[in-house]
């Protein structure tokens, strides 16, 4: 058996007598079925933004020791950023039980008050460990903000509970590391996940355009940026 073989949902444990015969998305469930993790939130998104932008992610699975984190054919490469008002921290018990509303931190709903927030930091090179220089390695960069408040309706696969944005490293270099949600705005309106696809392959085909040296000016989004403006609190 191929050790670097990707397991399928059905593949049991094997190899002894008094092995379990759980599957292998009976362990998916119970590692991966809170997608309110911070970490999971964070893979979830960069599939769900591959997903969006059409890119099949069944080759290899996830490798998480690279400089981006998708990969067009063409050598386009994606960073994902996301945010979100609520963890699973914050909701739930150390043995898993889920908290009432009433129950949850009161420093926890007073954070609801304040922008979210995104951090893009510099980073040293990912697959040549023997660099030492902190850069950004990806050529656009998509921002995805899980804005749901009520945390009884909070549900990750719910498309209007997101914001997104997508940018290119030469915009985001122009950004602190660290920055409030509506900064994004000087560069790009909040979209929608299909608003999203069509910025995307606009920008990817503009990258296409600008490595053969004849780039046309990048396109301008339909979206009314200071109507998604008005939707964000103040920061």
């Amino acid at each position: 058996m191929n050790r670097y073989r990707l397991y399928d949902a059905d593949d049991r444990i094997h190899g002894c007598d008094d092995s379990p015969a759980d599957r292998v998305v009976d362990f998916w469930r119970w590692a991966f079925g809170n997608l309110n993790e911070d970490t999971l939130k964070g893979l979830f998104a960069e599939w769900l933004i591959g997903r969006i932008l059409g890119l099949d992610l069944q080759l290899g699975g996830r490798n998480g020791g690279t400089n981006s984190d998708l990969f067009l054919d063409d050598g386009t490469r994606v960073e994902v950023k996301s945010t979100a008002y609520w963890q699973s921290w914050k909701l739930y018990t150390e043995n898993g039980r889920p908290l009432k509303n009433e129950e949850i931190d009161h420093r926890h709903w007073e954070r609801l008050k304040k922008p979210l927030r995104f951090n893009v930091k510099r980073t040293q090179d990912a697959v040549d460990r023997t660099g030492t220089e902190k850069q950004l390695w990806s050529d656009i960069y998509v921002f995805a903000a899980q804005h749901e408040k009520d945390p009884e309706a909070w549900d990750i696969l719910d498309m209007r509970q997101w914001r997104f944005y997508c940018l290119t490293q030469e915009e985001v270099l122009a950004l602190p590391q660290s920055f409030a949600e509506d900064r994004l705005f000087q560069f790009c309106p909040a979209l929608t996940a299909a608003e999203l696809s069509i910025r995307a392959r606009a920008m990817m085909e503009n990258l296409q355009e600008d490595r053969i040296g004849h780039a046309a000016p990048f396109p301008a989004s339909r979206v009314d940026a200071s109507s998604s403006l008005a939707s964000l609190p103040d920061v």
